[in-house]
């Protein structure tokens, strides 16, 4: 069953030297049952932290995060997924995916089983029992990844799994991932700061303002899939976002 969520006038403040600082400022976006959804928008405006509100890491000061249009536990439906692939360094890459069977109690054979199928599936057959110090940046993330997708959560929150990566081992994983995501359906909120990698992956695009973070804009990516990104539609979508995210900076 695919799920949408929402947020409807999400704030959110920190403690800082001068007082309160405000990160999230009545934020309202919705991500559509099934639909990718991308957020971009300049460093420090609050990606990270709705990033962690939407996955019930953090709890918002006002307003509301919504599945399916109800206020259920999202602990049960969202998986997030940080930049960073902290996968822990004992487990094999194996159990590693399947780290999320072990927290709920799953059955550890039918969650290797599944693992293998999708290790095969996303290139990684042969390296199930391998450590993380052996695996390349790719491969680490697309453990990840897997990990991500085998905890059986309808909405997958996604914190710029690519942005510690290189150029070439990005782009082909940018392409790996929306193809999984073709086939399999998830919901997803992707965080990002690269807009051409928001064009090439989404439905839509929201670019968020900087500190206090809102919406500020959402555009329709119309454009059919796989999308390359020397493509002429796809160069004038990414010129389009950036005028508008430079536009938010001097504003």
């Amino acid at each position: 069953m695919r799920t949408s969520l929402t947020f409807a006038g999400v704030s959110k403040s920190f403690p800082s030297p001068r007082g309160r600082m405000v990160v999230l400022d009545g934020l309202s976006l919705e991500v559509d049952a099934g639909g990718w959804t991308s957020l971009v928008g300049p460093s420090g405006c609050g990606k990270t932290t709705l990033a962690k509100i939407a996955a019930g890491i953090l709890t918002a000061d006002a307003g509301q995060v919504l599945v399916g249009g109800m206020g259920v536990e999202r602990s049960r439906t969202v998986a997030y997924m940080p930049q960073h692939d902290t996968l822990l360094p004992w487990r094999s890459a194996l159990e590693n995916a399947i780290l999320s069977a072990d927290v709920d109690g799953r059955s550890r054979a039918q969650a290797r089983s599944e693992a293998r199928q999708l290790f095969v599936r996303f290139g990684l057959g042969g390296f199930e029992e391998q450590r993380p110090s052996t695996l390349s940046g790719g491969m680490r993330q697309r453990v990840a990844l897997i990990r991500t997708f085998l905890t059986r959560r309808d909405i997958l929150v996604l914190d710029e799994p690519f942005g510690a990566l290189d150029a070439l081992t990005r782009a082909g994983l940018q392409q790996w991932l929306s193809k999984i995501w073709m086939e399999l359906g998830h919901t997803v909120l992707f965080i990002t700061h690269d807009v051409e990698e928001a064009v090439l992956l989404s439905d839509r695009v929201a670019v968020c303002s900087s500190l206090p973070g809102r919406i500020r804009t959402e555009v329709q990516v119309m454009l059919p899939r796989p999308r390359s990104r020397v493509s002429a539609e796809v160069t004038a979508y990414r010129a389009s976002l950036l005028e508008t995210l430079a536009a938010g900076a001097i504003s």
